[in-house]
C-alpha cells in the first residue's frame, strides 16, 4: 500500500459524515424551510435576533454576549421601551370585574353596614 493510502485511511476514522445539516440553528432553519417552504425576511430576523440573544452555551453565554464581549441589554425591556401595547377595552375590563366581583357575605341589608340606612339628617 502507499504511503498515501496508509495516511488516507488512517485519518479516515477521525473525520465522521458531518451532521451540521440537522443540527444547531442551520439544522433549525432547514427544518422550518422544509415545513414552511419559505421562511419570510422578518421572520428570519426574528429568530435570528432570538437566537443571537436567548440561546445560550454551556458556559452560559450567547453569541451577542460573546461578539460585543459584554452582556447585551434585555432585549423585552427594549422592545417594551419601543413597542406601544394597546390597553385593554373597556367593555371586557368591565365585563372581568363583573364576573370575579363577589358579593360581600357579612352585608346584611338594612344593617351597621348598608349605607343606605344611616341617618343622614
Amino acid at each position: 500500500m502507499s504511503k498515501t493510502k496508509v495516511v488516507v485511511s488512517d485519518g479516515d476514522d477521525i473525520f465522521q459524515r458531518s451532521s451540521s445539516c440537522v443540527e444547531g440553528r442551520n439544522g433549525l432553519l432547514a427544518l422550518l424551510h422544509h415545513s414552511l417552504h419559505r421562511l419570510s425576511n422578518r421572520k428570519l430576523s426574528a429568530l435570528t435576533t432570538v437566537h443571537n440573544y436567548f440561546v445560550k452555551r454551556r458556559d452560559g453565554t450567547t453569541a451577542a454576549e460573546r461578539f460585543f464581549s459584554s452582556p447585551p441589554k434585555d432585549l423585552f425591556e427594549w422592545l417594551l421601551e419601543r413597542v406601544d401595547i394597546p390597553g385593554r377595552s373597556l367593555k371586557n375590563a368591565h365585563n372581568q370585574i363583573a364576573r370575579y366581583t363577589c358579593p360581600n357575605p357579612l352585608f346584611v341589608p338594612n344593617g351597621p353596614n348598608d349605607d343606605h340606612s344611616l341617618n343622614k339628617g
